[in-house]
């Protein structure tokens, strides 16, 4: 059994030495035509995917943007959201950093007196009192 891959060749080969035409040779070797013309499309921007991945390894806290700045000045052109794209799929992105938010002053507490003898501490009953203001409609 012959892989498709050699099998082009051979197409080519059989075309050449007998004159046959492309579509007469496929039938005779069993390839389709699709098979015979089929041309792998690899990735055009490998090389730059390749430059991507070395520039993030070598700065690492360099976001797309500064990467498109680095490769524009080597002499790709290259727009920043291509540059976002590839970093996207390579799995180069930056997780965001959330600005700081203010420091407050920690609050000193004091600490609850316990009361160790009776009317020392006293307390207020806000509900009840609301209530009974509310409900004091009587002569």
């Amino acid at each position: 059994m012959v892989k498709p891959s050699r099998r082009g060749p051979m197409v080519d080969r059989l075309m050449s030495s007998y004159g046959a035409s492309e579509r007469h040779a496929c039938r005779v070797l069993c390839v389709t035509r699709g098979t015979y013309r089929y041309r792998s499309c690899l990735d055009p921007r490998t090389e730059l995917r390749m430059r991507i991945r070395e520039i993030a390894q070598a700065r690492v806290r360099r976001g797309y943007r500064k990467i498109s700045v680095l490769l524009n000045r080597e002499g790709w052109d290259v727009g920043k959201y291509l540059v976002y794209g590839l970093c996207k799929e390579e799995g180069l992105m930056l997780k965001r950093m959330r600005p700081a938010g203010k420091r407050k002053a920690a609050r000193l507490r004091e600490e609850k007196v316990k009361p160790t003898a009776p009317d020392e501490a006293w307390s207020i009953d806000f509900v009840s009192i609301s209530y009974r203001m509310a409900h004091a409609s009587g002569p």
